[in-house]
């Protein structure tokens, strides 16, 4: 019930839906393979309401699915299909589709001009590009070459949808964290706080989530004044655009006390 009536595209609400979605198709795949097909088969022809119990069904294949289910599941361009989902079947029934797939549309192209104005990936639907970003954060492609593109898509040369977006967040994280990316980032966090103002209407927080994310899997103790720091601006004054960013300041403090041995220290009388 709750997912017929989630149905919000807003920005904010993107998180929440992607994670209700992700809950209802672990408990799916608890209930195996015929029971998660039937809820996707009496999904898929319904309207709206249904998406995203049949992304939820679709999650819960890619864990219980076979080879026999890829072809309902997916169409020949991966166009209607939950991506962590089909990342999940394919790597256990055909990875060499998906590696063939990722090589043919991934890096994108400059022109010769240096910019991504005709590259093909800002023209493909949003699961497309969340696809794509989920194998580059995964580790399918060249980390130092793909940090710099998906720098292009953060900074909206590449992609204007934000929940495009928060998948290049994510990516970026996870390639920095691989790479064991700490040396700057105290530096990249506290620069960026200091130059963009989070009541500013700019395509900026694109930039900042990255950082967090970042943050969270890899962040020392030395990021904790920046943090400190933003979190005590007043939440009225944040504009939307930020909104997602400044929910993720107490978040990433957290995983940043705890992953360094702290929580205890601050929580002694």
């Amino acid at each position: 019930r709750i997912l017929r009536k989630y149905t919000s595209n807003y920005h904010f609400n993107i998180p929440a839906k992607m994670a209700l979605i992700d809950a209802v198709g672990h408990v799916l795949a608890r209930t195996g393979r015929e029971h998660s097909r039937a809820v996707y088969d009496a999904a898929k022809g319904v309207g709206y309401t249904e998406t995203q119990l049949k992304e939820a069904a679709q999650v819960a294949l890619g864990k219980v699915g076979t080879i026999d289910d890829l072809e309902t599941l997916a169409d020949a361009e991966f166009k209607e299909v939950n991506p962590e989902a089909l990342i999940e079947l394919l790597e256990r029934v055909e990875p060499s589709r998906l590696q063939a797939f990722f090589e043919a549309h991934w890096p994108p192209q400059p022109d010769s001009s240096g910019k991504y104005a005709n590259a093909p990936f800002k023209s493909w639907n949003t699961k497309q590009k969340i696809l794509i970003l989920k194998l580059v954060g995964r580790g399918y492609g060249r980390p130092e070459r793909d940090l710099a593109v998906l720098k292009e898509v953060l900074n909206g040369a590449l992609n204007s949808e934000h929940v495009t977006h928060n998948h290049a967040a994510e990516a970026y994280a996870q390639i920095a964290a691989r790479m064991n990316l700490t040396g700057n980032l105290q530096r990249q966090l506290e620069t960026f706080l200091e130059k963009h103002n989070m009541r500013a209407y700019d395509d900026k927080w694109t930039v900042l989530l990255a950082y967090l994310y970042t943050a969270q899997k890899i962040g020392g103790p030395e990021l904790l004044g920046a943090l400190e720091t933003a979190m005590k601006q007043e939440p009225g004054g944040i504009s939307s655009q930020y909104e997602q960013p400044y929910f993720e300041l107490p978040i990433t403090w957290a995983k940043v006390v705890v992953r360094n041995g702290l929580f205890a220290r601050m929580t002694r009388p």
